[in-house]
């Protein structure tokens, strides 16, 4: 690698300046001494294609650099040390440009880094750098990001996380503090046999891409921000097909991050594919080319790949001629493994064919049906996990270039009497519409989507995690802030039609659900510097409480489905691991367990892969290709599928229901004017009987924990609820007048059932 290159030089030419003792280091050389610099300018170049995604409030400030002199990864950068500068022209413009104008006094973190004995003032280390703020106010918070740059700042760093250049700000607050002037014998910053200099008293520019480092006191200095070369696009647009289809597969056999977990054996595909590459390139045939292409990426398992960019319209015409002509008809395949119709449109060869919906399909052409699925090619490979690809199969079995025919075998649902037809195929869109994944997605709408569901529970969809992230965490918190409002005792939250975008915005939007700091996984990325796929355990993914005031603790239903990919994922994850959330679907979610980049190709094409994965805390790969199942699992069957309405949301609302209806003891009978004593236990809650005379009735109730929030609810003996209050002070709770001799219960809880404590209820009457 470069860097591994310069830093082996580096230790050559800093050899004769180490590895003795220094009594008094000596002073900096200064250049261009004007006082000390007062505003650093610079420019940001990106190439990434996902640079600006969902980006909304893009900010550059000064960086303490206090977490990697210390090795600490999970250094929260103090607000006061945080010194915000400007973004001087187009952020949606590569390269764009930035100001920072330095504090006379700045407030960071003060290190001691001159290796000796004795206990000194120290330095502020500072490097500018590019963040995206998504949390609270426009300063960074732990949610925002945590440790130091490794990308987009003014030092270099590499994959192990060690800064091998660039620029540094430095603070001295009195004169004489010692500080590097090079990497010293063991090419690391900030270590012990870093060679000491010392600094006057304010601000000093540290330029470590020199041998000895440069220190310069020019009252403006120009630092760029680097684009980490991980980072970097690879662009081998220039080169032939068969050339770039080479580098491409080199470095998917390098950097392609589920070799091993798939099987995959790039030579084998290489060997296939190249020399169709070769004769496209000789026939100058760019459709051949993008064909070849998308076959090779239809190989990789991974829902993540795919060919796109302007160049992949010219693939259309091969995915509407395969899908413009249908038979009238849905298929789906049931628990059972039967396939029946789900749909027939009117008027259609379908339904001219008397095939009604039930009827189970057995062949197609005389090919069994299963046979026909598992043969079906569909355009919208690959996928992660077998059920997207099926239901996608299922989707396209039914669909036939204009002026064919198909001949059906399938049993009557009503008299299972096997029949045949012969369909034309027609042109029409409409079954092809109904069984979109998409279908029933909510449209014209942001990121966050929300209302009331008639049983009184809070609906909201999460739609993505790409669109602006402010804006998202505005709307996130307002919904939340309805719901404690409003006293709502349940959430649905509908991630069907999520597919996914901001790994750490969707990281941090579940923890509003979380009570304390938790570790939920590792990522591992491809380590250039020791060639190897290496993870880093003391920069595991943290899911941060968010404010106390957004947080909610009642019972939550998550909807999944297949659309619910990458970024979703890993919000649907973290989720399922707290104990009063269930995971609601009739199949799992997308199974995207990494982040991707995408690589420019000849002929206008980008090739998306992933070169990351997502790992549990047992360092095991967890979401791609298998996803997030439902623990509360809709069956696909008949009923369901001919239902009426959303039966996957109507098991969310039912999940609800019985989760706030807490399991209850028998406390003892009470007349009027008599008291009772008892204990409640979290999670339960003590049901007392009444029978009620003409007159009201005044029911009082403490407890010992005077901090409870303390529920009552009265029932018939029938079961129906006839009112509830839930009060902080245990006021009296008037019990209307019964009809004489008519037997109440009274049910004794605190909100959200989550308190243990005795009590002591009351009745009294005027």
């Amino acid at each position: 690698m470069k860097w591994t290159l310069r830093l082996a030089a580096l230790l050559v030419l800093t050899a004769g300046v180490v590895g003795f003792a220094q009594e008094t280091p000596p002073p900096a050389s200064i250049v261009n001494d004007e006082g000390g610099p007062v505003r650093v300018e610079g420019i940001v170049t990106y190439t990434n294609l996902f640079f600006t995604a969902g980006v909304a409030q893009p900010i550059v400030l000064l960086e303490d650099q206090a977490g990697f002199v210390r090795r600490d990864k999970q250094f929260n950068f103090p607000l006061a040390s945080q010194v915000l500068g400007n973004i001087t022209s187009d952020f949606y413009t590569s390269p764009f440009t930035y100001s920072i104008s330095l504090p006379i006094a700045p407030a960071g973190t003060l290190v001691d880094v001159d290796n000796d004995a004795t206990e000194d003032v120290g330095v502020m280390v500072y490097t500018p750098a590019y963040w995206t703020n998504i949390f609270g106010d426009p300063f960074l918070e732990k949610r925002d990001g945590v440790g130091w740059s490794g990308a987009y700042a003014g030092t270099l760093v590499n994959d192990e996380s060690e800064v091998e250049g660039g620029q540094y700000v430095v603070y001295a607050p009195e004169a004489d503090q010692g500080f590097p002037s090079g990497f010293g014998e063991d090419g690391l910053l900030f270590t012990a046999d870093d060679p000491i200099v010392t600094l006057p008293q304010g601000w000093t520019t540290v330029n470590m891409n020199t041998a000895t480092f440069t220190f310069d006191r020019s009252a403006t200095v120009a630092i760029d921000l680097l684009e980490p070369e991980s980072g970097v696009l690879n662009d081998y647009s220039a080169l032939s097909y068969p050339e770039a289809f080479d580098a491409l597969v080199e470095l998917l056999r390098t950097e392609y991050a589920f070799t091993e977990y798939k099987n995959i054996d790039w030579d084998a595909l290489h060997a296939e594919f190249r020399p169709l590459m070769e004769e496209a390139d000789a026939n100058a045939d760019s459709l051949a080319y993008k064909r070849a292409l998308r076959a090779f990426a239809w190989r990789i398992p991974d829902g993540h790949v795919s060919v796109g960019g302007a160049g992949a319209q010219e693939l259309s015409s091969d995915f509407v001629t395969a899908t413009e002509g249908g038979l009238g008809m849905n298929i789906v395949e049931l628990d059972d493994g039967r396939v029946i119709v789900s749909y027939v449109l009117e008027e259609s060869p379908a339904a001219s064919a008397r095939i009604q919906p039930g009827d189970e399909i057995i062949a197609f052409n005389g090919v069994p049906i299963t046979t026909v699925l598992e043969n079906t090619v569909v355009y919208a490979a690959p996928f992660s996990v077998p059920s997207n690809l099926r239901i996608q199969q299922l989707r396209y079995a039914v669909r036939y270039p204009l002026g064919t025919t198909v001949d059906v075998v399938y049993r009557n649902s009503a008299t299972s009497e096997l029949n045949s037809a012969s369909l034309e195929v027609i042109a029409e869109r409409t079954t092809w519409s109904r069984t979109s994944i998409l279908a029933g997605a909510p449209t014209f709408t942001g990121p966050v989507d929300y209302r009331l569901l008639p049983d009184g529970y809070a609906y909201v969809a999460i739609t993505t995690f790409l669109q602006n992230e402010v804006l998202t965490i505005q709307d996130w918190e307002y919904f939340l802030t309805l719901v404690k409002d409003n006293e709502i005792p349940g959430i649905v939250i509908d991630m069907r039609y999520n597919g996914g975008g901001n790994g750490r915005l969707a990281a941090q939007m579940s923890g509003y659900f979380y009570d304390e700091e938790t570790i939920v996984g590792y990522r591992s990325s491809y380590n250039r510097e020791v060639g190897e796929f290496t993870l880093d355990e003391d920069e595991p993914v943290i899911v941060y409480p968010a404010p106390e005031v957004f947080r909610f603790s009642g019972p939550v239903a998550v909807l999944v489905g297949p659309v619910c990919a990458s970024a979703c994922d890993s919000f649907a994850y973290n989720m399922s691991l707290l104990d009063n959330v269930a995971i609601v679907g009739q199949y799992p979610s997308a199974g995207l367990g990494g982040s991707i980049d995408d690589t420019l190709m000849p002929g206008d094409i980008n090739f998306r892969s992933t070169f990351s994965r997502s790992l549990d805390t047992n360092f095991e790969i967890h979401i791609e290709g298998k996803g997030v199942a439902p623990t509360l699992r809709v069956p696909i069957n008949e009923e369901t599928v001919f239902a009426e309405g959303d039966v996957v949301l109507q098991a969310a609302v039912d999940y609800l229901t019985a989760a706030l209806s807490a399991p209850f003891s028998d406390g003892n009978a009470l007349g009027t004017n008599d008291t009772a004593s008892g204990t409640l236990t979290a999670g339960e809650r003590v049901r007392h009987t009444i029978t009620g005379p003409a007159e009201a009735v005044t029911v009082t109730v403490e407890l010992e924990d005077a901090s409870a929030q303390v529920v009552l609810r009265i029932y018939a003996l029938d079961g129906t609820e006839l009112g509830a209050v839930q009060q902080g002070e245990l006021p009296d709770l008037p019990l209307l007048a019964s009809v004489a001799g008519e037997t109440l219960i009274i049910e004794i809880g605190t909100a959200n059932d989550d308190v243990t404590s005795n009590y002591t209820i009351t009745t009294t009457t005027p």
